[in-house]
């Protein structure tokens, strides 16, 4: 299992699907000035505000003591693992330490992505490096939209934890509804274009995500590039996991294109990563109101250090 992600342990609490309302809060789309595809714009804008209390880990000392020690040393393994190389394990869960190790890119406590960790030159990155943004289907026509959670309560605006559920309606779509979630790698320069960078010593990205439905994780290459690709976005599927999943840059791969467009490898993708994308789309199940839910606990690379 590989120790760059930390999860507190407890029980994974998504809002009860069925008792979603589709009145509750709906969060807008944030501004995305001259990135991804043009399919995918977005208008509105809003700065993430990571909540300050703790992740927590609760266990009753009688439910330690009753278990055998066969048990407790399985566990106490598990927790380790499951720790940041950035954090250390204490009685309340895995805490960043004020340095974050290698390997770390972000967790719920960290208020963005750590893209730069290991850019030899930061002056190459610009403004809004490591930021997260999300988009919806409602430019094509969808009426989807995301319900954030602070793990127990639906809250108003969306607050650092990536932690949802999502009514996926179709509306006019003629294709299944879809909304995106993703962290820009290297912001934007003065004049607002997209800056790409070459995050090839990540070695790929290692994720813990949970969730009621897959997510496809996606290499966005930027406008430009993209549309040489005809769109068809290094990627690969992710489904819903209780331990931390790793990938290296090779596992990503372009789904079928046709022959007018150029091909490209997972290895040399990340050489010219804009975003890294999260990609839901599901056909909307109407026992549950279209809703689905999903977490995710932590992102990091898959160094061996």
């Amino acid at each position: 299992m590989n120790n760059k992600l930390c999860m507190a342990l407890g029980a994974f609490a998504l809002v009860m699907l069925a008792c979603s309302s589709e009145n509750g809060s709906i969060t807008e789309p944030f501004d995305d000035p001259g990135a991804g595809t043009a399919k995918h714009n977005s208008s509105s804008s809003l700065e993430i505000d990571v909540s300050s209390s703790s992740l927590n880990a609760q266990s009753s000392s009688s439910e330690m003591e009753s278990s055998s020690s066969v048990v407790e040393s399985s566990s106490s393994s598990s927790h380790l693992s499951l720790c940041k190389v950035s954090g250390h394990w204490r009685e309340s869960g895995c805490l960043p330490t004020p340095s974050h190790g290698e390997g770390d890119l972000w967790s719920r406590l960290d208020r963005k992505v750590r893209t730069n960790v290991y850019l030899e030159d930061s002056s190459k990155f610009g403004d809004r490096a490591g930021e997260f943004f999300f988009e919806t289907d409602s430019l094509e026509g969808g009426e989807s939209f995301i319900k954030w959670t602070d793990g127990y309560f639906v809250v108003p605006e969306f607050e650092g934890m990536l932690e949802a559920d999502v009514r996926f309606a179709k509306g006019s779509l003629t294709y299944d509804p879809f909304v995106k979630i993703g962290f820009y790698v290297a912001g934007f320069d003065s004049s607002g274009a997209a800056l790409s960078a070459d995050v090839t010593n990540w070695n790929g990205l290692c994720l813990f995500y949970l969730g009621t439905i897959g997510t496809t994780l996606q290499l966005d290459l930027g406008e430009s590039l993209n549309r040489k690709l005809g769109n068809a976005l290094p990627s690969l599927k992710v489904e819903s996991s209780k331990e931390p999943q790793c990938f290296d840059w090779g596992q990503f791969k372009q789904p079928e294109t046709d022959t007018e467009h150029e091909t490209i490898s997972g290895e040399e993708a990340a050489k010219h990563v804009e975003k890294v994308v999260f990609f839901f789309q599901t056909t909307p199940r109407e026992e549950y109101g279209g809703f689905e839910g999903f977490e995710i606990i932590a992102i990091g690379t898959n160094r061996d250090e």
